[in-house]
């Protein structure tokens, strides 16, 4: 027996130590953002991607946070949606968009559900909101395993409770810049038209419950009927639509945590038409076989080309209206007891 013991004494030293150094490292003060998590890459001159740091950015400043209404989805909803005027009709509850981008992959809504509803139990209600010009195909995955990595395993406990992790950039920058300081070497946002400095920009995120003003010109925007650059990423390689597949994890996370789900698309400038009729389908037969989920109909908003900053994104004086249509939609369904 005290041999046993004996053999595994050095693993015995080995996590006294570590536990002696993450406890003593808890008394260094952390700014209010601290970029830990393993989506950000810190490794030395590794060029920093905004959409990640959105991503963490919002997860650091909401995660845990009392919402009632929670959004997920792409950046058209970031830009799009705006909580603070949705919040004027919901008689006291709190919504929150933690909408980025559709860098992040379908899966990867699914994963940002689960991670914030998780954290949340006083949410009932999860929306997705989304462009139709940014179907399952057009990023596929994108970064949606990194986020599962960081957040959704072993990793979200490093991240999260190991303080180490907490110090991994002041620690590089040190190495390889002779600066102790908690903000990544190179700004995100940089090279980027328009958007302020990010930790600037972080924080009208924060006041905003997840809203950002869109930042590029008018451009780019699909006028007349509804053709096939919107259903473009609904085909897979087999020529087979994946919006009802990529439609299921969602309401199963939704079903995980007893929440309501809503779908709500982001306006566009065309028109419905007959060539997107594989879209409406899909979200047709999604509606038919989840007959508890709500929808905002019809599927197809359309608004003038001047309200369009570009295909998938509302200027920020549309997302006023649009933010508006939101709220009174939501309205009407919780006095009609639709929501509970």
């Amino acid at each position: 027996m005290v041999s046993f013991i004996l053999y595994f004494k050095h693993y015995v030293y080995a996590i006294i130590i570590v536990l002696i150094i993450e406890s003593s490292l808890t008394f260094i003060p952390l700014p209010e953002i601290n970029w830990r998590g393993d989506l950000i890459d810190t490794s030395f001159r590794a060029p920093p991607i905004l959409q990640k740091f959105i991503t963490e950015g919002k997860r650091n400043i909401f995660l845990g946070k009392d919402y009632d209404i929670i959004q997920i989805g792409d950046s058209s909803g970031f830009f799009g949606v705006q909580p603070k005027i949705i919040n004027e009709y919901l008689s006291g509850k709190k919504y929150l968009s933690t909408n980025c981008c559709a860098d992040l992959g379908w899966q990867g809504y699914s994963y940002v559900a689960e991670d914030y509803l998780s954290q949340n139990p006083k949410a009932k209600h999860l929306i997705l909101y989304f462009s139709p010009y940014s179907l399952p195909m057009v990023y596929k995955q994108g970064f949606s395993e990194e986020y599962k990595k960081s957040y959704l395993s072993i990793g979200e406990f490093l991240n999260n409770k190991m303080p180490s992790f907490s110090l991994r950039v002041p620690v590089t920058n040190l190495l390889f810049y002779h600066k102790w300081s908690f903000d990544f070497y190179k700004d995100p946002s940089s090279g980027w038209l328009n958007i302020p400095p990010f930790k600037e920009w972080l924080m009208k995120f924060k006041e905003s419950d997840g809203w950002a003003p869109f930042p590029l010109p008018n451009t780019d925007v699909p006028i007349g009927k509804c053709d096939k650059q919107l259903t473009e990423g609904l085909f897979d390689s087999n020529g087979r639509p994946t919006l009802y597949d990529n439609l299921v994890p969602i309401k199963n996370v939704a079903d995980k945590f007893n929440v309501k789900l809503l779908v709500i698309t982001n306006p566009v400038a065309c028109e419905q038409s007959d060539e997107i009729k594989p879209f409406i389908d899909e979200l047709n037969k999604f509606k038919n076989h989840y007959p508890d989920v709500i929808f905002y109909e019809p599927f197809i908003t359309t608004v003038p080309k001047e309200n369009m900053g570009d295909r998938w994104h509302l200027t920020s004086k549309a997302s006023i209206n649009n933010s508006h249509r939101i709220g009174k939609f939501l309205k009407k369904y919780f006095e009609l007891n639709i929501i509970k």
